[in-house]
């Protein structure tokens, strides 16, 4: 691709941005992202497919990262035992959080289109979709580890959705609202360290 081409590109790619965001993918206009980009509706097509290809291309790689991210997190629990899950929770919790933070903020448009901009897509629904993977996560790791709990405690679906969805609702409303990445981040490992200290009490509890 020469400099034209990719400088062509670079600005619709800045056009959508700023188009989806302000209007949602749904209502956003590809007449005018082409049109923030110096160029007619019929130049878009030499460089994207589509409105939802453009879209895709803004949100999807940094939907995998996140969803990757949390993959990860899942198999060193699901690695460690119903006893040192706690510990092994919040010994690498901090810098992995660290992390995706920063890489969050890196990327914060894209995200921002993420959250608030997917309604139409593959990808609305976002921090439900997050939600309810890790409640899923959370029912099969006490239902493998069922023989080790006392007195046959049970921890309902409700009860894990309702603590699962406060956390990540802060934690979200946290970036949604703020900015200026450290303030985010002080404020978002409290809420971290609050949730964590929580279901560590409860493992403690029931195992």
């Amino acid at each position: 691709m020469n400099y034209a081409m990719s400088t062509s590109k670079d600005l619709i790619i800045k056009s959508a941005i700023s188009e989806f965001l302000k209007f949602g993918y749904k209502k956003a206009s590809l007449r005018n992202i082409a049109k923030g980009a110096g160029l007619t509706t019929g130049a878009f097509y030499n460089y994207f497919e589509s409105k939802l290809d453009l879209f895709e291309v803004l949100v999807a790689p940094y939907e995998k990262y996140y969803l990757d991210h949390c993959a990860q997190v899942r198999e060193m629990l699901e690695t460690a035992s119903v006893f040192s899950a706690g510990a092994v929770l919040q010994e690498a919790g901090y810098q992995r959080a660290r992390d995706i933070h920063y890489y969050i903020y890196d990327h914060y448009d894209n995200y921002m289109l993420l959250l608030n901009s997917s309604e139409g897509t593959d990808h609305e629904n976002f921090i439900e979709r997050l939600i309810d993977d890790e409640v899923n996560r959370i029912i099969d790791y006490f239902t493998k580890n069922k023989a080790s709990l006392k007195n046959n405690v049970v921890l309902d679906r409700d009860f894990c959705y309702s603590l699962t969805k406060a956390q990540f609702t802060e934690l979200f409303a946290n970036v949604r609202a703020e900015r200026d990445c450290e303030v985010c981040f002080k404020k978002n490992i409290l809420v971290k360290q609050f949730y964590e200290a929580g279901w560590t009490k409860i493992m403690n509890e029931v195992f």
